[in-house]
């Protein structure tokens, strides 16, 4: 009898608009538990992954509760998170096959076009890395690391271990912050265009049009997010335990790359702050697995998505005299000029903003050339 009660509750309220969570506020409480509570939490919790999990998606699930009648939608809400938090246990219980297993279960509920980005042709990206050559740069130095020296590879968030990847960001500040802020004399970058359009799974933050659009969907799908983005305090920490999702998540994209058509991960930094810009799709990187293994060498089938420019640096582009001669830098960037977007204006006078400004008219070949 209890039960038949509470099918006709339930059915009753199918129908009930979860309007009270569709609006700015709510999507700026999101944006704080993905970055401001985490981090708080992290601190407090001493950087226990699962303390500051569970505390962050219980303060997640009461915001929902708090706002919505349709009991259907906050029951997948909780049954989301609980899958969530049971896989987490099951890594640290070193039970990985049986937590993956539940990853890709979780995973089916979302395998609609929702949860897929598509990058199309022409899109610019930028890649750097931390580099000690000085002279006669190829291209794919700074493409992913060849298949010769997995030995290299080190631990990301997005990677699957001895298993070469293509990180690229939507700007040069961006891929600084994700490499911890090195000395920026011993860096070099190089700008990527895409060839082709391709797809990927968008574990992004979405936008505040994006979310309100399609709240539904984001309101059951922001757990995983949140349960991604959760940043490392401590980078020399060996075993990072915030980077077990989202390396599962890279897994299954390897794993069904072919029957989802997707071949990468959209996600945004964890570095995300306004210390210095006010940005938003700049700190969106993405991640792209090599597609064919080999011996030596670059991943020709990643290889052909892209052109790329010749590998510099800032030095290298003062000493040509190339910064000045485009009046970027005497002049004041284009970019200042001709965007309406105030918040931007600091970013688009800094050197990184200025770079790939003077990088946009440089020539693109493909990666071995």
């Amino acid at each position: 009898m209890g039960n038949i009660k509470l099918i006709t509750i339930i059915e009753s309220m199918e129908n009930v608009l979860i309007r009270d969570l569709v609006n700015e506020e709510t999507y700026n409480e999101i944006v704080d538990f993905i970055y401001n509570y985490s981090r708080e939490a992290q601190r407090e919790n001493g950087c226990d992954y699962r303390k500051t999990l569970s505390e962050i998606l219980g303060g997640y699930v009461e915001m929902v509760k708090s706002n919505s009648n349709d009991a259907l939608f906050f029951a997948e809400v909780v049954a989301n998170v609980d899958m969530l938090e049971r896989l987490i246990t099951n890594c640290y219980q070193s039970k990985r096959s049986t937590a993956y297993t539940q990853l890709k279960n979780l995973l089916k509920r979302y395998e609609t076009d929702s949860i897929f980005a598509e990058i199309p042709s022409d899109s610019i990206f930028y890649r750097m890395r931390v580099c000690d050559l000085r002279k006669e740069i190829k291209r794919k130095e700074l493409f992913h690391i060849p298949f010769e020296k997995i030995r290299k590879i080190k631990t990301q968030r997005y990677s699957s271990p001895g298993y070469p990847c293509l990180y690229l960001g939507e700007s040069l500040y961006g891929c600084w912050e994700e490499m911890q802020r090195p000395d920026t004399e011993s860096t070099l970058f190089s700008v990527f265009k895409t060839s082709k359009s391709f797809r990927v799974v968008d574990m992004r933050i979405p936008t505040l049009q994006e979310y309100l659009a399609n709240a539904e969907f984001y309101l059951k799908f922001i757990p995983l997010i949140i349960a991604s983005t959760i940043p490392v305090l401590n980078s020399d920490d060996v075993f990072k335990p915030e980077y077990l999702l989202p390396q599962m998540i890279l897994e299954w994209v390897i794993e069904k790359r072919r029957e989802i058509n997707a071949i990468g991960v959209y996600y945004t930094s964890a570095f995300k702050d306004n210390e210095f810009y006010e940005l938003d799709h700049e700190w969106d990187n993405v991640v792209l697995p090599v597609q064919k293994t080999s011996d030596k060498g670059i991943c020709q089938e990643l290889a052909s998505l892209f052109t790329m420019t010749k590998p510099t640096c800032y030095e290298y582009e003062f000493l040509q005299g190339n910064i000045n001669t485009t009046g970027v830098w005497n002049n004041g960037p284009k970019r200042a000029s001709a965007s309406a977007d105030k918040a931007k204006t600091n970013y688009y006078w800094s050197i990184f903003s200025r770079l790939e400004e003077n990088m946009e008219d440089t020539d693109f070949a493909s990666p071995d050339s």
